[in-house]
């Protein structure tokens, strides 16, 4: 069977059970698998590799995990502005707090304001810092155990606003820009509770009125739910995206057509139309 490539956009694909099952099937055939962490909050990635650890535990074939950082760390970007890091004050409180699993980290603080928690692996290597503004997230740095940082994610009220994904030169090869909107989601209810989703996504515009369809048998029932709408701005070719899932599919071409493609079931239909002649597989 030809290699096997998962595009994993979120922790929550990888901890379902079909995720598990699909990801032992190929193992246990003898299929190379790679992975392809593509989730754009770095801080996931811990558990991410906890979870892969666990479900390949038995097996001595090794499975290739790629980020994206990885994947475009020696294209040529932009050089950040002299602002894009948050820097701390000199002069602050410090208290180094001693994790359970060897790691560590050291809090910077101003009276009783926390201005940052510097996180580092076990064998002192640099893994991330969490920058505070108001007890509320400003700015997360990613390191990854590497000198220079890999990912830069901006806060705004709490919420993610934008993503910067770095090369090994800490240049900026792309920018994310997160967006919160509100949608609808169409569910069919029966009598007996069992919940069916009829319809994912369905634009909501202000002073939209939700209408409920009622018949003896199901209950058409819309509930306005937020999403997050992402933009992708190219530092490397200036290239054009049309949202996320636009760059996703940019992505998976850079592995070729020979391998087998595996997504999230939420992902199938988003990129099955950027990749209309690849034939995708779900887990």
């Amino acid at each position: 069977m030809e290699p096997v490539v998962f595009l994993v956009t979120s922790l929550a694909d990888v901890r379902k059970d079909r995720f598990g099952e699909k990801l032992h099937d190929l193992l246990d055939q003898g299929v190379a698998v790679k992975i392809i962490f593509a989730d754009l909050d770095l801080l996931e990635r811990a558990e991410f590799d906890h979870i892969i650890e666990t479900l390949t535990a038995r097996y001595d074939q090794a499975v290739t995990v790629e980020s994206l950082y990885a994947l475009f760390r020696l294209e040529k970007g932009a050089q950040l502005s002299a602002n894009a890091l948050v820097a701390l004050a000199p002069g602050l409180q410090t208290k180094r707090v001693q994790l359970a699993d060897g790691s560590y980290y050291v809090r910077y603080l101003k009276d009783d304001q926390i201005m940052s928690n510097d996180y580092y692996l076990k064998d002192g290597r640099h893994y991330y810092q969490v920058f505070y503004q108001n007890s509320q997230r400003q700015q997360v740095i990613f390191y990854g155990g590497q000198q220079r940082p890999r990912t830069v994610r901006n806060y705004r009220d709490d919420q993610a606003v934008e993503t910067l994904l770095l090369n090994h030169a800490g240049e900026l090869v792309y920018r994310f820009l997160h967006k919160r909107v509100m949608s609808q989601r169409r569910y069919n209810v029966s009598p007996a509770s069992q919940l069916q989703l009829t319809k994912t996504i369905v634009p909501v515009t202000p002073g939209q009125q939700r209408k409920k369809k009622v018949d003896p048998q199901r209950t058409l029932t819309i509930v306005d739910e937020p999403i997050t709408e992402t933009a992708v701005i190219d530092y490397v070719n200036s290239r054009q995206f049309d949202g996320l899932y636009d760059f996703y599919g940019y992505v998976l071409t850079r592995f070729g057509s020979q391998q087998r493609l595996y997504v999230s079931l939420a992902d199938t239909v988003a990129l099955t139309t950027e990749l209309p002649n690849q034939l995708i597989f779900n887990y």
